[in-house]
């Protein structure tokens, strides 16, 4: 008489091993895409947050002076007579993304120098500008026309 074993054959812990194997990989994957996804998603909203700061210098008649640094843009705002600082809360309800860092700027196609400034005028005074944005693993560039529409490459 054959008595059966309690346990399991090595063919059947091969087969969960390898289903496990896949479904982590499709966990990964899903993982990885989706930091892609919300970096392109962070990266267009600051493509529109520039060119709202240029509809803001338009429609207040004044002159936005902004001057970039790793983790956003420090600005100022010109009207009367009067340089004030500004936040950028009052210009928008969004905020600057704490992983999005400024890698480089690039202003009618030459790196931005140490003290040059960013201009937003009300008469659209257009300088091509280049913003390579990054979170440590994705870049982006950030390039405007001359009309004031920026778009965004990868």
């Amino acid at each position: 008489m054959y008595k059966k074993t309690a346990g399991f054959t090595l063919l059947e812990i091969m087969i969960v091993l390898a289903i496990i194997a896949v479904m982590a990989s499709v966990a990964v994957l899903k993982v990885s895409g989706t930091s892609q996804g919300g970096f392109i998603n962070k990266v267009n909203k600051i493509a529109v947050f520039f060119e709202v700061l240029g509809d803001h210098a338009v429609y207040t008649n004044s002159v936005l002076v902004c001057e970039p640094n790793p983790v956003g843009l420090d600005c100022k705002k010109y009207k009367n007579g009067e340089w004030n600082d500004i936040s950028l809360s009052q210009i928008t309800t969004w905020r600057w993304p704490e992983d999005i860092k400024i890698e480089q700027v690039l202003i009618n196609g030459r790196p931005m120098k140490q003290g040059d400034k960013l201009y937003f005028t009300p008469d659209y005074r257009a300088i091509l500008l280049s913003i390579r944005l990054t979170n440590g693993v994705y870049s982006a560039w950030i390039d405007n026309d001359l009309t004031g529409v920026y778009k965004v490459s990868y």
